[in-house]
């Protein structure tokens, strides 16, 4: 029952860890790996009943809205979702809004190595230049390794000559490397772990009932007689789970009037 039990626990644990897997993979967008180490900004990332990070201006009167990793949860009425938007206040007149950053346009880099990360993104093409020609929205982000609370420091056009670009920047813990360059990653130590485990077991269990039982060969690995009864423990597991899979298939189409045919018993 022990080794059943094992069985079913493992399969569960493995589509856990490739959930976990997958999960990880999706959020590549907020990961960068910099000279300084690796740095992940999900946490900054709001969500479905969070506010916005904003940024108020008096001079030009308008409201910065900014996500990070996603598009704003502010309404707006820019003509398509945007992870940075800015309202426009002219007075006497609607609200206006810019898209000035669009997701799956940034360009990442580092302030400077282990001091945080910069994300240069692009907006609509309906920014008018001084000299009347078109031109994009563009915004960069800094966000700086800064221990304490998070907080959006600024948001604004730096210079009138280029009023198509803005900087925001944000102070927050989660702009450190998670894992400075030069170390190991959790994955690295456990694998460096388990193999000196393994290792002092098998080399110092052989040597020890070799030394002190005169074992030969095969015979002087440790627990020889628990490790040969392992192959089959497993089978016996494995044949337990899919007794028990193919019960839970049969109790589904007994349900839904289907038929089990095709599936044969694991012998």
């Amino acid at each position: 029952q022990t080794m059943r039990f094992c069985c079913l626990f493992a399969v569960v644990a493995a589509a856990a860890v490739a959930a976990a897997g997958v999960a990880e993979a999706n959020d590549k967008t907020c990961q960068y790996e910099g000279k300084g180490g690796s740095y992940d900004l999900s946490p900054l990332r709001r969500q479905q009943g969070q506010q916005d990070y904003s940024k108020a201006n008096a001079n030009p009167a308008e409201t910065i809205f900014l996500n990070v990793c996603a598009n704003t949860l502010t309404e707006h009425s820019c003509a398509q979702p945007a992870l940075a938007v800015v309202d426009v206040i002219l007075a006497g007149q609607p609200t206006q809004c810019r898209a000035i950053g669009l997701m799956n346009t940034g360009q990442w880099g580092e302030l400077a190595p282990g001091k945080g990360v910069t994300v240069l993104y692009s907006g609509e093409n309906d920014c008018q230049s001084p000299s009347g020609s078109s031109g994009q929205w563009r915004i960069k982000m800094n966000f700086e390794c800064q221990p304490g609370e998070t907080k959006l420091v600024s948001a604004i056009q730096p210079s009138q000559d280029d009023p198509c670009y803005f900087e925001a920047k944000m102070q927050t813990p989660h702009a450190c490397p998670i894992s400075p360059k030069g170390g190991l990653s959790g994955g690295s130590v456990f694998v460096i772990i388990f193999f000196v485990v393994s290792t002092t077991y098998l080399v110092g269990g052989a040597v020890y009932k070799y030394k002190k039982k005169g074992t030969q060969g095969i015979e002087s690995i440790p627990n020889i007689d628990f490790w040969r009864t392992v192959p089959g423990l497993v089978k016996d597991g494995c044949k337990y789970s899919w007794a028990k899979t193919r019960d839970f298939i049969q109790r589904v189409s007994d349900k839904t009037g289907g038929s089990r045919d095709g599936y044969d018993s694991v012998e």
